[in-house]
């Protein structure tokens, strides 16, 4: 059972006096209380960065509005390089505590805002680095945060649609999100998406949306705000890559209403900026040699249930990966090697925990054809961290192995004894016994005592040696085409519903790709647009749902007339 109970005070910067005698006992109560909990909690810390106006104007003052959400009773240091931006003052915001009672437990929040006073001398993008905050003994870091100046003030839009990426600096391999938003203050009626980003040199975990407007400001006005779009990002090559536009068509009312309550509408078609990311190779120097390609923080561990075997007995044993890192790039770490130990393809499966972090795990299959021991040893395995900008080393302890049984192991094999010579003691004997022995012939009687039955049995020998020699000349082993291998894959595992497994091994028999390559297969095959078009938002669709939070047995309708089109362009 769960008990909540939630105390808010908010706190302005300058204090009033409370005149009444019991409202002032009871809040004095609550403060006390409050204080005493934050003083037995840690630091911990959330950042939030706000500017205002959101785009401001080349010589004009603006607020850069920062939020640290915090626990702990010490406040916060704040630190920054303003990139090129003036700094012109600072100053205390309000102060607000939340404490919640859970479980018999009492845990509390303290929020702080400082605003700071910026000037910019120029118009363009201005970048805000190393933006830290130290809360106590811990230092929490913020990304670079990028405010654009403009020349003059714009003219405010009645909608807009924008792409929103959480860094648009990054390494490869790193991951980040981008949303797509749909900013209106005027009514929508209808909207039809158009045009999908194509989001090239990404791979691309798409997310469900959750489309319930809130209402947010920008250059001062209020506008409701709607995510349309959302993917997690993982750049996999370097240089300047773009966030391509997402278009959106949309009915829009304008003018009064009418007599019956109606407006006048028009259809306009939204498309957002493009975007560029830079994304950065990790450092060459100093790369450990277990480096496993992901960029982040990431836990690792062993599973093995037993560590002693038996000869032909199989051996499992499984890794398991959590982090926010490019899982479907990392390559398999070995972990038992020998001669006498056979090594099956690894299974892997990757699942998402949470929004920025999945998990992924290795099925290792060993079969043991003799005795063994393999010592322990110290598997390394390496992640590059992008706020040290270092490589960091996990250890992992693969145990002991133990193989009995099977017959004598590989360095033994010279120590076997041979088998008994059985020699004959009588050479007359022997060779009046095998003079004695009389040829058979393969019908069971002899070729020596019947020359015509010999005769007649070669006859029907060689016979039956043409006949089936015949036979076989003209027996035709069946083959199956891949146009019959695609029918029999969509009969057996699509035809009642496509899932994202039965649709990679459908396109793998076209061609052998990966997972993530898999819409550029039929991209680059000579069939039919419509087709294409088909094929692209069905991964796309399935893909997204593969990697929601309930994504069990998530299966579409397939159309029939699309996969048979299809086949049929590629036999």
């Amino acid at each position: 059972m769960i008990v909540l109970f939630k105390v808010s005070l908010s706190i302005p910067s300058h204090r009033t006096e409370i005149t009444q005698g019991r409202k002032r006992i009871g809040k004095m109560k609550v403060f006390t209380m409050l204080f005493m909990l934050l003083l037995s909690v840690s630091a911990w810390s959330q950042i939030s960065i706000d500017f205002k106006p959101e785009r401001p104007v080349q010589d004009e003052s603006f607020d850069m509005i920062v939020t640290v959400a915090f626990e702990g009773n010490e406040e916060p240091f704040i630190s920054f390089d303003p990139g090129g931006l003036n700094v012109e003052g600072r100053r205390k915001g309000g102060v607000s505590f939340t404490t919640q009672l859970i479980n018999g437990q009492f845990t509390s929040q303290k929020t702080m805002t400082f605003i700071y006073q910026l000037r910019a001398n120029r118009t363009g993008s201005f970048y805000l680095r190393d933006f830290n905050v130290r809360v106590g003994q811990k230092t929490i870091k913020k990304d670079n945060v990028r405010v654009q100046v403009l020349r003059e003030a714009e003219r405010p839009k009645d909608y807009f649609l924008e792409a929103i990426p959480s860094k648009e600096n990054v390494y490869k391999g790193e991951g980040f999100f981008v949303n797509y938003y749909l900013y209106t203050r005027v009514p929508i009626y209808n909207k039809e998406l158009k045009e999908y980003p194509k989001l090239n040199g990404f791979l691309k975990r798409f997310k469900n949306v959750d489309q319930t407007p809130e209402r947010v400001e920008r250059g001062g006005l209020i506008y409701q705000r709607g995510k349309e779009y959302s993917a997690r990002l993982f750049a996999e090559k370097t240089g300047e890559l773009t966030i391509d536009p997402l278009k959106i068509q949309v009915s829009v009312g304008f003018g009064g209403a009418g007599g019956f309550g109606l407006r006048d509408m028009r259809n306009v078609t939204l498309s957002s900026a493009p975007i560029k990311i830079k994304v950065s190779e990790t450092p060459v120097e100093n790369i450990p040699d277990g480096f496993t390609g992901l960029v982040g923080e990431h836990k690792f561990s062993l599973i093995m249930n037993k560590t002693k075997f038996l000869a032909n007995e199989p051996i499992e044993a499984k890794i398991e990966v959590v982090g926010p890192g490019l899982l479907e790039k990392m390559d398999d770490p070995v972990l038992f090697t020998h001669p006498d130990l056979e090594s099956f393809d690894t299974r892997s499966e990757i699942q998402e925990v949470s929004p920025d972090q999945s998990r992924k795990v290795l099925e290792y299959t060993y079969l043991p054809r003799g005795q063994m021991n393999i010592a322990s040893r110290q598997l390394q395995l390496s992640v590059f961290d992008p706020d040290t900008m270092t490589y960091k080393t996990t250890e992992i302890t693969i145990p002991e192995l133990q193989v009995v049984g099977g017959g004598v192991a590989r360095n033994n094999q010279n120590n076997t004894k041979s088998a008994p010579q059985v020699t004959s003691t009588n050479s007359s004997t022997a060779s009046s016994f095998e003079k004695s022995l009389t040829p058979i012939s393969p019908f069971g009687s002899t070729l020596v005592n019947n020359p015509l039955g010999n005769v007649s049995r070669i006859i029907l020998l060689v016979s039956s040696l043409l006949l089936v020699l015949g036979f076989l000349s003209n027996f035709k082993l069946g083959t199956i085409t891949k146009k019959e291998r695609l029918w029999s894959i969509y009969k057996t595992q699509l035809s009642r519903g496509v899932d994202f497994k039965g649709l990679y091994q459908f396109v793998n028999e076209i061609e052998s790709v990966r997972e993530s390559d898999l819409d550029s297969v039929i991209a680059n095959k000579n069939v039919p647009e419509d087709v294409k078009a088909y094929f692209t938002e069905l991964i796309n669709s399935l893909r997204s749902a593969t990697y929601s939070r309930n994504s069990n047995n998530a299966k579409l309708k397939p159309q029939k007339k699309m996969f048979k089109k299809l086949i049929k362009s590629l036999a």
